[in-house]
């Protein structure tokens, strides 16, 4: 006797009926007749894998990922079954989960890009960034016109700091597919970085009018919102993704930077309830709830609480950053020995001549956003913010020696065609984000090379802000820095630092020409405004403006922590801000090299 069963039979006619209707889009009659199929026969394959794709279509997450995982018992070759496995764990944020599955398919099929893409993704959430951003270039490069791994490329550029070449991946994601509201929410991310704040405001309100109930777009227009000043309209934008995705502690720490929080606040008891299952968290959203609950707390003044969750916040971030410390105070003390007051005299003055640039430079939470907004508020100052455009203007020349040479070395080799080619593809590439008579550039990190700025643009103005080194640290490890700040999340390590900048600092009084630098103390300034902002002013070379006077009103595209507090008018509660028992603060004074008796005493000590 030869042929089928009769169950056979009707197993592959239900089947092919199931696949018909799956085709044509009519999911509902072809998961009635996938479940037929699972019925009769309950391991066949083709059905447990697409009815488990149709489930996760429809949002019922566990019985699909349950269906896939079943599907990939029966053929653990399968790659495809294998990355909708993958994709159903991303789509029920079980990131980790994810991992296992798409690296087989990818192991499987090498030029399986769909399941580069979803692997990105889980890396991704994984906080796992420089993965992400290789897999979705390998997403791209075995499939050009993938327009959904374009969108991902894109956000892992404008990650980077590389937003010119997110602008362009995000665009061409956009001409294979308008309608992709991620895409357009990550173009107007990169937008912003670049300074185009009406068309990143464009871009990320395009983003919320093709899909409203995505967070993630809702959460990008809010950040567009805050940093034109819109503080209502960012908080309501915040508030909607919190709606939409409440387990998500990103969306409550960008929540409250926009308002001051009450007792009894909403928001701030569903993060106390998050906090109960913190442990169900993954990727940064542990630590984004800690920054989160700090700044609530210190809002309602519960301070020693904040504190603690700084110190919870700060601990779980430091452990996914490397940071070699030795190198980097070392990498100050070649900078001093580099820059010695006979090459400072030999160089001088062989620089690109223009006035353009203000650098507002110094420790990060020194009060240089409230700077640049006093001088932005000129009609002749326009602010750039942080750029990282001097650090592009010479990072590539130290290759032309030999041995290459990195800085501070390549210094001593710089002759005065190359100190003039550094500082005028500086001042391109500032003017090609901003236009004005000058130009600021507020990137802190900038201390480190004001002795090269100085020899590649001998007129540029310097700024230096300052302010009380205890308040200085205990700002910056309040704040769950977008870009990598490696030194600010462990006490001690940040002490150190700060000691090492201080340093630094002091080696570039020494050897900068006399009005060079101008030193603005944070303290000084706010309880002497005017009398401090006529003197920036002045050391621009410029007239002044009585505009300055009304900072808080100028409107201007702010990214950095401080986005909120320059809406502001003046305020003085960041002076000898509350501080805790010096015994948790041992490990930062003892950095700092502060006496702790004398610090509990409220004086302000400085070494």
């Amino acid at each position: 006797m030869g042929g089928n069963s009769p169950v056979s039979d009707h197993v592959s006619a239900e089947l092919k009926k199931a696949v018909g209707l799956h085709q044509q889009g009519k999911l509902v009659a072809a998961a009635r007749h996938y479940r037929l199929v699972l019925e009769m026969e309950p391991r066949q394959f083709d059905a447990l894998h697409l009815l488990g794709v149709i489930t996760a279509q429809q949002g019922q997450l566990d019985e699909a990922i349950a269906l896939l995982e079943k599907a990939v018992q029966e053929q653990p070759n399968a790659a495809e079954a294998l990355n909708n496995l993958g994709m159903a764990l991303n789509m029920a944020k079980r990131h980790a989960a994810a991992v296992a599955p798409l690296e087989k398919a990818i192991a499987f099929n090498p030029n399986y890009a769909a399941a580069c893409n979803n692997l990105g993704n889980a890396y991704h959430a994984l906080g796992q960034h420089q993965g992400a951003m290789t897999l979705f270039q390998r997403a791209c490069a075995l499939k050009p016109d993938y327009a959904e791994a374009l969108s991902n490329l894109g956000a892992a550029l404008h990650s980077q700091a590389r937003d010119e070449e997110a602008i362009a991946v995000l665009s061409k994601a956009l001409s294979l597919n308008s309608g992709m509201a991620e895409a357009h929410g990550n173009l107007g991310a990169a937008l912003m970085a670049r300074n185009r704040p009406q068309e990143a405001l464009a871009a990320s309100v395009r983003a919320t009018s093709l899909e409203p109930g995505n967070a993630v777009a809702q959460a990008q227009l809010g950040s567009a919102q805050l940093a034109m000043g819109h503080m209502t309209e960012a908080r309501e934008a915040f508030q909607t993704a919190v709606g939409l995705d409440p387990d998500n502690p990103s969306h409550y720490a960008s929540l409250v930077r926009c308002y001051t929080v009450e007792p009894g606040d909403t928001y701030l008891a569903a993060m106390q309830s998050l906090e109960r299952r913190i442990d169900t968290l993954t990727g940064d959203g542990p630590i984004e709830l800690h920054f989160a609950l700090a700044k609530s707390y210190t809002d309602i003044a519960d301070h020693e609480r904040a504190f603690l969750h700084l110190l919870r916040g700060n601990a779980l971030k430091r452990r996914t950053i490397q940071y070699d410390e030795a190198s980097a105070l070392g990498w100050f003390a070649r900078i001093r020995a580099t820059f010695s007051a006979d090459l400072m005299r030999q160089k001088s003055g062989l620089g690109f001549p223009s006035q353009a640039p203000i650098f507002i430079l110094g420790m990060m939470r020194s009060g240089s956003t409230l700077v640049e907004q006093i001088l932005a508020s000129h009609p002749q100052i326009a602010a750039a913010g942080e750029r990282p455009y001097f650090h592009e203007a010479y990072s590539g020349l130290g290759r032309s020696f030999r041995p290459p040479l990195h800085y501070p070395e390549m210094t001593l080799g710089l002759d005065a065609d190359q100190l003039r080619r550094i500082g005028q593809r500086y001042v391109e590439l500032l003017a090609a984000t901003a236009s004005g008579d000058r130009i600021t550039d507020k990137m802190p990190s900038n201390f480190a090379t004001a002795g090269l700025i100085h020899l590649a643009l001998p007129n540029a103005r310097i700024i230096h802000t300052r302010r009380n080194p205890v308040d200085t640290c205990l700002s910056a490890f309040s704040k769950h820095f977008s870009n990598e700040q490696p030194f600010a999340y462990d006490l001690g390590e940040l002490g150190r630092y700060y000691r090492a900048y201080d340093s630094l600092m002091d080696h570039w009084r020494q050897v900068l020409p006399d009005g060079t630098m101008l030193e603005v103390q944070y303290e000084e300034l706010v309880e002497d405004f005017e009398a401090q902002a006529r003197h920036i002013i002045s050391h621009c070379g410029l007239e002044w403006d009585d505009a300055c006077l009304s900072f808080h009103t100028t409107s201007r595209p702010v990214r950095t922590a401080s986005a909120a507090q320059v809406r502001q008018p003046l305020y003085r509660s960041s002076i000898k801000r509350w501080r805790p028992d010096a015994k948790l603060l041992e490990p930062l004074l003892a950095g700092l090299e502060i006496i702790p008796r004398v610090f509990a005493d409220g004086d302000q000590v400085e070494n």
